[in-house]
């Protein structure tokens, strides 16, 4: 600051802590990319993962397998349960589903009930075909310790990039497709597109 001489007379310092600023730009950024409920990614951020998954398959002539997973019967638990019962019961699997997976593999919670998980660098489509039998087994398991939800199970259907596409979207309609097979004959397995 000068006076109207042109003498110095001091300088003006403004600070602002912008901690809580940081903190809700953190906050909706999470809010953006993960699922409110079980914290998993998001359908926007398990796309672009995809994507790199099969950027990353290309490089290393490798498979990704998408497995598109329904909780059978689910809705009865809302129902006779309440809704509160009902997301408990979602946080529980979608924990149960991280557990049973690698590190590598991606889980997201693609809406209501219905979760799609990503295995990278897969060698064949037997490969995919064991871990959604895995799922389900893990899925049993996890409901049988929620002795009130004895009748959820999971129907899932599977594709693999880059035999049945090359479109992220592409394959994982394609494994809702086959999820809905599973449903048809009898739930609680899986079917390959």
């Amino acid at each position: 600051m000068y006076d109207n001489d042109g003498t110095k007379l001091g300088a003006v310092v403004s600070l602002h802590d912008i901690t809580d600023l940081k903190k809700i730009r953190k906050k909706l950024r999470n809010m953006a990319y993960h699922d409110h409920l079980t914290r998993l990614p998001n359908r926007r951020l398990f796309h672009d993962l995809i994507e790199l998954c099969m950027r990353q398959a290309d490089r290393e002539g490798k498979q990704v397998g998408i497995l598109f997973l329904d909780l059978d019967n689910f809705k009865q638990v809302n129902n006779r349960f309440g809704h509160d019962k009902g997301d408990t019961l979602l946080k529980h699997l979608a924990s149960s589903l991280q557990q049973c997976l690698r590190e590598s593999d991606i889980v997201c919670r693609w809406g209501g009930d219905e979760f799609v998980v990503a295995l990278p660098g897969l060698s064949t489509a037997e490969n995919a075909k064991g871990v959604a039998q895995k799922i389900c087994v893990t899925i049993a398991a996890a409901i049988q310790a929620q002795t009130e939800y004895q009748e959820v199970t999971a129907s899932i259907g599977i594709s693999m990039y880059s035999k049945d596409g090359k479109v992220a979207d592409k394959l994982i309609r394609k494994a809702d497709v086959a999820m809905l097979t599973t449903k048809k004959e009898g739930k609680n397995g899986y079917t390959y597109a």
